[in-house]
């Protein structure tokens, strides 16, 4: 996840072109929520199967899981726009 913002970034302030920053900000949010909610979904699966929980209400737990993935990808991007229009102001920012 840092590896691609960080490069957006050096990117952007060198004003490199032919790089895709945005696509760089998108890999950024998504790769992380599809990865965990992944994981997760597969362990709600499976406790499900340990603990003879019937299967549609499992697959419901997976579609649950699923929308929450959307719905934190959507809340990243509105806080991703946010900070972005902050960027100057937290750049300036300095530790002491």
């Amino acid at each position: 996840m840092a590896s691609y913002i960080g490069k957006a970034k050096y990117y952007k302030l060198n004003k490199t072109e032919n790089k895709n920053i945005a696509m760089m900000y998108v890999k950024a949010m998504l790769i992380p929520i599809i990865i965990h909610t992944i994981y997760d979904a597969t362990n709600v699966k499976n406790a499900g199967l340990e603990s003879g929980v019937p299967e549609n209400v499992q697959e419901i737990a997976v579609l649950i899981a699923l929308i929450t993935m959307l719905l934190a990808f959507i809340l990243q991007i509105i806080a991703h726009i946010k900070i972005k229009k902050d960027t100057e102001k937290l750049i300036e920012m300095k530790v002491e």
